[in-house]
């Protein structure tokens, strides 16, 4: 519900800002937030740490804004490409970013793209690395379903896969 708000109340500044600051922007509210709900519930702020991804069309001037903190993706999908939009940056000793992590803003992976440029978005948990490659690439069924029109189709791919981890994926058609 925190970042729906942001980007209704701030959607011009976050298209139009550097990255650094759109981090800082979207993380600062989301942490106070949460900050205030632990209060209220009198636990710690951590309890409440979780990570993060979303994408977000701005009608206005076209552009779609990637936001990812934590161990999850989101590609892009063209007529002829199909390529990560937004990936994972993870700490060098190992596990996850999350949204109550302090500084994580730096850490944060933020893009901006045209939406006349792209068919749609996909945003995957980190169980997609299995479902969509095979051996490090990218399955050429995968690529084929991810352009198709028939998102039936591609809904039952993911139903038959054999999901690793929590790999759930949503798709955003532009």
């Amino acid at each position: 519900m925190a970042v729906g708000e942001i980007l209704l109340d701030e959607a011009d500044y976050l298209f139009v800002s550097d990255k650094k600051k759109t981090a800082e922007l979207v993380i600062a509210y989301i942490y106070k937030k949460l900050l205030n709900e632990a209060q209220a519930r009198n636990e710690e702020v951590e309890s409440f740490s979780s990570t993060l991804s979303f994408a977000c069309l701005n009608k206005t001037n076209g552009k779609i804004l990637t936001f990812v903190v934590g161990d999850s993706l989101i590609y892009s999908v063209s007529d002829t490409t199909f390529e990560i939009a937004g990936s994972p940056v993870l700490p060098e000793e190992g596990g996850t970013f999350t949204t109550t992590t302090q500084g994580v803003e730096d850490f944060v992976d933020v893009n901006i793209f045209s939406s006349e440029d792209y068919l749609r978005f996909v945003l995957c948990t980190d169980g997609a690395w299995r479902t969509f490659y095979k051996n490090g690439v990218l399955c050429d069924e995968v690529f084929d379903l991810m352009k198709s029109k028939d998102i039936k189709h591609i809904e039952k791919y993911f139903d038959l896969q054999e999901n690793f981890d929590d790999c759930s994926c949503i798709i955003i058609d532009v």
